[in-house]
């Protein structure tokens, strides 16, 4: 088994360079030499995956055979849009950069159809590049709102943050929201870290 990681990860190493799709399966698992992409990308690439086999009863034989799976450009275009523009809301809502995924689905595409690897690699490259403008934003909201520098959110700190980026929340929904990042911070007390605190505020819209 360690042979085959290890040819595993060799071949990982040599042909990220020229192919797009082995760079993404070496981020998305994480090598020596490759920092992984978040869990959550994973999460969306098997969801993304899931959604477009649904409309096309696949994957067929063909796929496993050649490594190579056609798909309507249409489908594509409208399972991106489905999921994707919902995912670049919760990240920043940039839809410069959803507007632009589509433009070059449709190029890529050959004869209104396209390889479903080169769309998993569209989409999850465009999905991670808003997941880390999320994370610089929402890593200056957390440092604005930790008053007292320690690296964590007080009950008070959190619900005052709330208060100035949205000030429509109610205090109902900003307990719940401290008790779910509180039990995400792996038992720290009565203050929640960073991590948690990235949760919670893209589920609060921030």
């Amino acid at each position: 088994a360690e042979t085959h990681i290890l040819g595993l990860l060799d071949a990982v190493k040599k042909y990220r360079d020229t192919e797009p799709r082995i760079a993404l399966f070496g981020q998305l698992v994480g090598t020596p030499d490759m920092a992984p992409m978040p869990d959550e990308a994973t999460h969306f690439c098997l969801l993304l995956l899931s959604h477009i086999y649904d409309e096309v009863d696949g994957p067929l034989q063909v796929e496993f055979d050649t490594g190579q799976y056609n798909v309507p450009v249409t489908v594509a275009k409208t399972i991106t849009n489905r999921l994707l523009k919902s995912g670049l809301e919760e990240c920043t809502g940039d839809e410069k950069v959803f507007k632009e995924l589509l433009r070059n689905i449709e190029e890529d595409a050959y004869a209104d159809k396209i390889d479903i690897g080169t769309v998993v690699v569209r989409v999850i490259t465009a999905w991670h590049k808003g997941f880390e403008e999320s994370e610089t934003k929402l890593s200056a909201i957390f440092q604005e709102a930790d008053v007292n520098n320690d690296g964590k959110l007080t009950y008070d700190e959190f619900f005052n943050m709330l208060q100035i980026f949205r000030g429509d929340v109610q205090p109902r929904k900003v307990k719940a929201l401290f008790r779910q990042a509180l039990q995400a911070s792996e038992g720290d007390g009565d203050t929640i870290l960073p991590g948690a605190f990235a949760m919670v505020a893209r589920a609060a819209g921030l």
